[in-house]
């Protein structure tokens, strides 16, 4: 149990320095996609089907992370995937 509140805590600063960086250095097309992703997310919740919404979350915030334009945010949340899958 400890080690799911590490990886929301991790979670949790890494998506907001992607974020950060992703609005500084996001290009129009990577504004575009965030966005599209984004609206993914809303028509898979209205549907209800939890399971894609889990792995549309992953996709958008892998998405952010690549806006951010920093390869080793990107390669550490790439490599933290398996553990957010884990945990659902």
């Amino acid at each position: 149990m400890e080690s799911q509140f590490d990886l929301l805590e991790t979670r949790h600063a890494l998506e907001g320095i992607a974020a950060y960086y992703a609005a500084l250095r996001g290009t129009d097309e990577d504004l575009a996609r965030i966005k599209i992703s984004h609206l993914q997310i809303q028509d898979i919740e209205e549907r209800g089907d939890v399971n894609a919404e889990v792995e549309a979350v992953l996709q958008y915030q892998l998405v952010v992370t690549e806006a951010a334009h920093n390869v080793v945010l990107l390669h550490i949340l790439r490599c933290m995937v398996p553990m957010y899958r884990a945990e659902y």
